[in-house]
């Protein structure tokens, strides 16, 4: 019969996992709301302008380069974000391998594989179609003005 109990160096390495895995999902998604949340004013300050009392014209460029600014930006973070991701995953991994190699079953206790995958793994990509059709829009709003 296999032993099933952790020893102390093994609980203490899986807490410290949990709690990075933690913190680092938490950082993903605080930086990602506010990036993203940066990039679609981007997109929409020539449209608002006027409203939210922003002198864009001592800017002296073009109004479209706003959105297509916020759109590069926006390819950017993308990018960054499943680098992100998929160190979240490995974190995630490694729980998974600590757990199996003591021959526990904890997994209502451990991130499941399933829970959230859409919406963490899927977040970037999501967004950046969004604001890919918002950035079209607004070139198109703005050179048709």
């Amino acid at each position: 019969m296999k032993n099933t109990n952790l020893n102390d160096d093994d609980l203490e390495i899986l807490k410290l996992l949990f709690d990075q895995w933690k913190f680092r999902l938490a950082q993903y998604w605080s930086l990602m709301l506010k990036f993203y949340f940066a990039t679609s004013i981007l997109m929409l300050l020539p449209l608002m302008h006027g409203t939210w009392g922003v002198q864009l014209d001592a800017l002296g460029i073009p109004m479209w380069i706003l959105p297509v600014f916020g759109l590069a930006t926006s390819i950017a973070i993308y990018f960054l974000a499943r680098v992100e991701i998929n160190r979240i995953n490995e974190i995630k991994s490694c729980i998974n391998n600590t757990i199996k190699e003591a021959s526990l079953r904890f997994n209502e206790a451990l991130p499941s594989e399933n829970k959230l995958r859409g919406a963490h793994q899927n977040f970037p990509f999501v967004f950046l179609c969004f604001q890919s059709v918002l950035a079209i829009i607004m070139i198109i709003f703005i050179l048709r003005s």
